[in-house]
């Protein structure tokens, strides 16, 4: 069950606004609503076996994907809060909006013990967050047998893993972490090359550099 609800409010309607000739239109609007996100492959929840373990010409089957029977929808609930505006008839006008998404029981990878024959698990775990403002304005500069018409607009994202019950995990050259944005990348720090020899330097524990890459930890 996923609601969600929209309210608008058409303030250059209102009577107290006749006055504002400049001012053609302008509306406050909100919204809140519950999403969910099954952005995974179908049947990820079963477990499942597969064919091609034969074994002394005998034919066999072998087990290809472990079951998650908990796993469930990843739920995002979002607020958004928005100002449509028009200056000069429409001939200004865009909008400015300010959006606010949590996400909870993250759809992720997550890296099991390889004792099994996996090294990697679908499970729901963990927040996220994603938050920020957007702004846009176009304008009709010259109208008639020209036209000439302007268009910008800038946005702003802040994502950040909130909540995972071990704090971190590492899925590849992937980092997930409580506090960074998901995806961020796990890997050595690269200084350049050396002029010397042409190998390449990355940087020790104490952020020396070495030609090692064994010796170069992954932050």
């Amino acid at each position: 069950f996923f609601p969600a609800a929209a309210v608008g409010w058409v303030i250059s309607d209102e009577a107290f606004m006749e006055d504002v000739d400049a001012l053609s239109f302008l509306k406050l609007r909100a919204s809140y609503g519950i999403t969910g996100n099954a952005g995974i492959d179908n049947f990820q929840y079963l477990g499942l076996l597969g064919s091609g373990a034969n074994y002394a010409g005998d034919p066999g089957l072998v087990l290809s994907q472990l079951s998650s029977p908990n796993l469930s929808w990843e739920e995002s609930v979002q607020f958004d809060l928005g100002l449509e505006y028009g200056f000069l008839n429409d001939r200004i006008n865009g909008t400015l909006a300010y959006y606010n998404k949590k996400n909870t029981d993250l759809l992720l990878s997550v890296p099991v013990s390889n004792t099994n024959g996996f090294t990697e698990f679908t499970q729901n775990t963990g927040e996220m967050l994603n938050e920020g403002i957007e702004f846009d304005i176009s304008g009709e500069i010259l109208v008639g047998e020209f036209n000439w018409s302007v268009n910008a607009n800038i946005s702003t994202l802040h994502n950040e893993v909130t909540s995972l019950p071990d704090g971190e995990f590492v899925n590849g050259e992937n980092l997930v972490r409580e506090g960074e944005a998901l995806g961020s990348f796990y890997v050595r720090e690269y200084l350049g090359v050396d002029a010397e020899n042409g190998d390449a330097l990355f940087a020790d524990e104490d952020g020396n550099p070495t030609s090692n890459y064994n010796a170069a930890p992954r932050k």
